[in-house]
């Protein structure tokens, strides 16, 4: 909007009496001046809250607030989804890698808070949800990561640190006394993080079944799937269907049936972790780039999510296949990233679930002297 146009239709200071979810008071403004933004030479509209007696702008409802070059947030989020490093978008974009590493923050926040408002105008869920943990590690395998990303029709989960799969706990020798050094250091991991995660997404899901309808769950045969079903207060509502993972023969040997009727299952799922691997640096199998801290790699998963779901076609050789939100009925064309960044959303705007709050606030456990500190800032959410 321009200066002149534009009108804030709410206070976007989080406490103040307006935003009351009980007894809001009335919101009303004043024009309170003007001010000329360094970056563009822009003229941008001040306001003047009569309820918390606060003052803002109109810069304050976007997502380039405090941005001192805010034509990088479309390119960076375009590379970010397009396999490039930190380091080689900053090249490309003759800035900082700490720049590209804060404007990578930005735009997870501003995912998380997006995909959770527009899955809340999801309806119903009317099909098989396919769920399967991707596994992968920050730091180094030492402190291995687990994030769901189910099918385009369910929403994201990730679970706080784990214990390592078997493929990553080592067995013998020195890596064996340097896993319980660094246990003994800083403890072991939380027991049944993946049951722990299920149980939050069921509970999620299950707000979307229809009354009278089953929800329909497939998953691999892991021990803590059946666990959070079995004890979910709802599991009589859950229709869970488990496919163990079968013995692979050689490279090049035919699947068995059980292989097949697994692989069948679980392919929307399966796809979803190798096209992870396919469009993000740090989570390819031979890279030099990784991961530094758990908050990083959950925050870009979600910007990934969003982009998967919004911009990128379902068959990039159709374009009338359209998106996976357009055949959920959540869109009804496809979106670009200046239209997702168009507005900014506040956190407390939308209902946020413990483990999307947690990486929102970059609360997520991380034993290492490289987290960095929780998102807790005052006015810049």
């Amino acid at each position: 909007d321009t200066p002149e146009a534009f009108l804030p239709t709410r206070c976007p200071i989080r406490h103040c009496p307006s935003n009351a979810p009980d007894r809001p008071a009335p919101f009303a403004f004043r024009r309170h001046g003007f001010y000329d933004r360094k970056c563009d030479g822009r003229r941008v509209p001040r306001f003047h809250c009569c309820a918390c007696g606060r003052t803002f702008s109109q810069q304050t409802f976007t997502t380039s607030y405090y941005l001192k070059r805010p034509e990088l947030l479309v390119r960076v989020a375009d590379e970010l989804v397009g396999c490039s490093a930190h380091r080689q978008i900053a090249r490309a974009c003759k800035c900082a890698a700490s720049t590209v590493s804060r404007l990578a923050a930005r735009l997870a926040r501003h995912a998380i808070t997006f995909q959770a408002r527009t899955l809340q105008a999801l309806e119903a869920i009317d099909e098989p949800v396919v769920y399967d943990h991707f596994e992968s590690f920050a730091h180094s395998q030492y402190f291995p990561s687990a994030s769901a990303p189910p099918t385009p029709r369910t929403p994201d989960c990730s679970s706080p640190r784990p214990g390592p799969p078997p493929a990553m706990r080592p067995h013998v020798g020195l890596p064996e006394k340097r896993r319980d050094r660094l246990e003994a250091l800083y403890g072991k991991p939380k027991p049944q993080a993946y049951a722990r995660a299920l149980r939050e997404t069921l509970d999620r899901l299950l707000a979307k079944v229809p009354q009278g309808q089953r929800l329909r769950l497939v998953s691999d045969d892991h021990k803590q799937y059946a666990l959070a079903v079995s004890r979910h207060p709802r599991h009589e509502r859950i229709d869970h269907l488990r496919l163990a993972n079968p013995r692979r023969g050689p490279k090049g040997s035919p699947r068995s049936a059980a292989a097949r009727r697994r692989d069948a299952a679980l392919a929307t799922v399966d796809f979803a972790h190798q096209f992870l691997r396919h469009s993000l640096s740090h989570q390819r199998r031979e890279t030099i780039a990784f991961a530094r801290r758990h908050s990083s790699l959950a925050e870009q998963i979600f910007t990934h999510g969003v982009w998967l779901n919004y911009v990128k076609l379902r068959a990039e050789r159709q374009p009338r296949a359209g998106t996976r939100a357009m055949h959920a009925g959540l869109s009804d064309r496809p979106w670009d990233w200046t239209r997702i960044l168009a507005r900014r959303l506040q956190p407390f705007e939308v209902d946020l679930p413990p483990t999307w709050e947690a990486v929102y606030r970059r609360r997520l456990p991380f034993p290492s002297h490289l987290e960095v500190k929780p998102h807790d800032l005052k006015n810049a959410f």
